[in-house]
C-alpha cells in the first residue's frame, strides 16, 4: 500500500508537471506569436521611416534649389527667405532711388539758378 501511495504522489507530481510544461508551452507560443508580429511591424515602421526619409530629402532638394541664387541676383537680396523681406527690400531701394531722384533735380535745379540768376522757377505744386 506504501508503493501505491508513493506512485499515486508521484502520478500527482507528474500531472501538475505536465500542466506546468502545457501552460509553458502555451505561453512561449503565444510570446513567439507576439515576437513575430512585433518584428514585422518594426519592418514596417522601418520601410516607413526610409519611404519618408527619402520623401523629406527630396522636399529639402526642391527647398534648396528654390533658395538658390538667381543667375545675376545681386548680393542685397541674397539673404531673403520670405515674400515679406523681399517688398520691404523693394521698398528701401526706391525709396532710396526717390531721394537720389529728387537729389538729382534739386542740383539740377541750383545748377540752373547759378547760370541763370535772373530767372525765377515755380516749383510749388
Amino acid at each position: 500500500e506504501a508503493k501505491v501511495l508513493k506512485l499515486d504522489n508521484e502520478l500527482i507530481d507528474l500531472r501538475g508537471k505536465q500542466e506546468n510544461y502545457a501552460a509553458q508551452v502555451k505561453e512561449l507560443r503565444e510570446m513567439e506569436g507576439a515576437l513575430g508580429k512585433a518584428k514585422k511591424d518594426l519592418e514596417d515602421l522601418k520601410a516607413d521611416h526610409v519611404e519618408e526619409r527619402k520623401s523629406f530629402e527630396e522636399e529639402l532638394s526642391k527647398l534648396k534649389s528654390a533658395m538658390a541664387p538667381a543667375e545675376g541676383e545681386p548680393e542685397s537680396v541674397r539673404g531673403l527667405t520670405t515674400r515679406a523681406q523681399l517688398v520691404e527690400r523693394i521698398q528701401q531701394l526706391g525709396e532710396g532711388v526717390f531721394k537720389a531722384a529728387q537729389h538729382s533735380w534739386e542740383n539740377a535745379l541750383a545748377q540752373i539758378k547759378i547760370v541763370n540768376p535772373g530767372l525765377e522757377f515755380s516749383t510749388k505744386g
